[in-house]
């Protein structure tokens, strides 16, 4: 996996959808320079925007493998 091309198109397109994000984990340490091995991306949304960001990452080729109150979690058959 691209985790950089990956985080690129997820940026764009949670933007285009005016899905407010941030990025957390270990991905946003090493982007702050702290050396982190991960192989996942981690993003922090309104719970609003839960239903949104469902629908964007399934049009990209996620499943959604997990749902709580406050967590989702996502899979991808390109990985």
């Amino acid at each position: 996996m691209d985790i950089i091309k990956v985080t690129s198109i997820l940026s764009k397109e949670l933007s285009a959808r005016k899905i407010q994000y941030a990025l957390i984990g270990g991905f946003a340490m090493n982007a702050l320079g702290v050396a982190r091995s991960t192989v996942d991306i981690d993003f922090l949304v309104l719970g609003q925007d839960v239903p949104k960001l469902n629908t964007l990452l399934e049009s990209l080729g996620y499943s959604r493998v997990f749902k709580s109150e406050n967590v989702s979690q996502y899979t991808s058959q390109f990985i």
